[in-house]
Parts: C-alpha cells; sequence; structure tokens
C-alpha cells in the first residue's frame, strides 16, 4: 500500500495530493492537519516527507499509520480514478504507458504525465 502511495507522485500533481487529503478529511470530518503526515507520501505541498518510522511515530503505532495509508489509497481512487481500485496497479509497474488507457490517467489536465515513458 505504501508502494502505491509513493508511485503516485510520478503520476498526479502537488494539486490532485491536496485534493484527495482534502476529500478523505471532509469525508471522515477530520481536520486536514490530522491527514496531511500521510499526504507527505503522495506529495502534498503543504506536507513533509515521511519515512514509514516517521508515521507510526506521528500515529502512535503501526495499526494507526496502516490505517492512515489504506484511508489515502482510497481517497486517490475516489477523487482520480472514478472509484476503480484497479486504478492503484499502474503506480509500482515497471512499464507505465498512460497512452493505453487515458480513462484511468491521474496525469494532469493538460496532459503532462509527469514522467517519461520507457517505450
Amino acid at each position: 500500500m505504501t508502494a502505491w502511495l509513493v508511485g503516485s507522485r510520478e503520476h498526479i500533481t502537488p494539486e490532485q495530493a491536496r485534493d484527495a487529503v482534502a476529500w478523505l478529511s471532509d469525508t471522515l470530518g477530520t481536520q486536514a492537519a490530522d491527514r496531511i503526515r500521510t499526504g507527505g507520501l503522495i506529495g502534498h505541498p503543504d506536507a513533509p516527507d515521511v519515512t514509514f518510522d516517521e508515521g507510526v511515530e506521528h500515529y502512535s503505532g503501526a495499526s494507526q499509520f496502516t490505517l492512515s495509508i489504506m484511508l489515502l489509497n482510497g481517497a486517490l481512487v475516489s477523487t482520480l480514478a472514478m472509484g476503480d481500485p484497479e486504478w492503484l496497479r499502474q503506480l509500482t509497474s515497471n512499464r507505465q504507458d498512460h497512452r493505453t488507457k487515458p480513462q484511468s490517467c491521474a496525469c494532469r489536465k493538460d496532459g503532462v504525465h509527469g514522467h517519461e515513458s520507457s517505450a
């Protein structure tokens, strides 16, 4: 699950990361600041970069940090993938060519992918 979040940095903009964290906070009825720390994994512009150990410490345990990671993956799926969890698979794939699946691509609206295809 962490690999999906870290991999999303190459596919989404900072604004999309911010939107995912805001969606999660709104959906759960929590303060955005409660979710910002995990947002660092996806490139949220207001969040620090976080290691797994730092996240565990911040959330007072591995189970709470893991829950936060799982929820943020769900927020990405909800805000960027039209609810399709299969979208997450591209985030850890070694071969990512968005031209084959534009409907599931979370690239910027101007068509810039944020990474270069190795094809």
